[in-house]
């Protein structure tokens, strides 16, 4: 007779609304390029990959949404070239742009960063991952997510709201994450 194995999950502490805010603050107020990065992973609770994926072709002004694709595949090319792609085997989630980050897409601010890829993309993800360590010593990208996630929940945002929104298929997804913003301190 088997037995289904229980899949643990790591957990992972939720970084305070506020010293998000200061985070963001001090990345506007030093001028850095990762600003419109951060913010936009952030306030749309996009993955990493997500976030470096956006397409300016999915951004619809006259609703304020922007289609967001699941993943961005970086891939070696047989000539050795590399090529980035959006998987395109799941059909993009919109999301409503909220006004914090509004300005980025209005005034184009993001869009200079879709156009990099390969390497360059690596690095600039390498250069994100560093600017948080220096930040958020005990945290990793992935927690910025989980934090905006935990946040709206504790807004108010429904359980099926956060499913679409954050591009979960399965309810046990976000049931670990709302298990989690009640232990939460």
């Amino acid at each position: 007779m088997q037995t289904k194995e229980k899949i643990t999950h790591k957990s992972t502490q939720a970084i305070s609304q506020e010293k998000i805010q200061a985070f963001l603050s001090t990345l506007k107020e030093e001028g850095s390029h990762l600003f419109p990065l951060f913010s936009t992973q952030y306030y749309l609770g996009l993955r990493t990959r997500e976030t470096l994926g956006l397409r300016e072709d999915s951004f619809l002004p006259e609703t304020n949404e922007f289609d967001v694709f699941r993943e961005l595949d970086t891939r070696t090319c047989p000539n050795g070239s590399i090529i980035d792609s959006c998987e395109e085997a799941s059909s993009p989630r919109k999301i409503l742009i909220p006004p914090q980050i509004l300005p980025f897409f209005i005034h184009r601010t993001l869009f200079s960063f879709f156009a990099v890829i390969g390497d360059k993309r690596l690095l600039l993800i390498r250069q994100m991952r560093q600017k948080f360590k220096e930040h958020f010593p005990q945290a990793n990208l992935a927690t910025l997510r989980t934090s905006r996630i935990i946040h709206l929940y504790q807004d108010g945002v429904d359980k099926k709201e956060l499913m679409r929104t954050m591009g979960f298929k399965s309810s046990q997804t976000i049931d670990r994450y709302i298990n989690q913003a009640h232990t939460q301190v």
